[in-house]
């Protein structure tokens, strides 16, 4: 094996083992929404009559997950699905009034803090790898992720 495809296994199984990781803890528990829960709410909250095709896209994750969770969460009355004008077949989300309240309440509890746009990759776990590197550590492997990141998109870009 040359060391190009043994430095993209490396890369590879270690990104995979970190996005197995369960998450250590919900900062949210006890607050009535899942960090899953709260991304959504977030993200509706951000685009009101947003559709749940443009939250998956925002949250990169599958539209059927959107779906899953966004049935739970009207269960719940925070959410409510809304018939677009302008297209009948299509439904806009928007925060019920106990939506919005437990969104702003999840939000100041979790001290302003975002929730991850990928749900696959948890703060804990990143907080948890960052802690085993030192400043200088932490920010080389940073740019040279951006580094590669901006290959990605460069080669998308021209792809299109």
């Amino acid at each position: 094996m040359t060391e190009e495809k043994d430095v993209e296994r490396r890369l590879a199984t270690v990104f995979n083992q970190l996005l197995k990781r369960p998450a250590r803890s919900n900062p949210l528990s006890g607050q009535g929404v899942t960090l899953s829960q709260w991304a959504l709410l977030n993200q509706i909250a951000e685009e009101p009559g947003c559709s749940q095709r443009r939250v998956a896209d925002a949250l990169s994750i599958a539209p059927s997950t959107v779906t899953v969770g966004v049935r739970r969460l009207e269960q719940a009355g925070f959410v409510e699905r809304r018939p677009n004008p302008h297209d009948h077949r299509a439904r806009q989300l928007f925060l019920t009034p106990a939506g919005q309240a437990r969104s702003a309440r999840a939000l100041s509890f979790a001290g302003q803090a975002p929730p991850a746009r990928s749900l696959s990759l948890r703060w804990d776990t990143l907080e948890r790898l960052l802690a085993g590197l030192t400043a200088k550590e932490a920010e080389t492997l940073l740019a040279l992720l951006e580094k590669g990141l901006r290959a990605i998109e460069s080669d998308d870009s021209s792809a299109e």
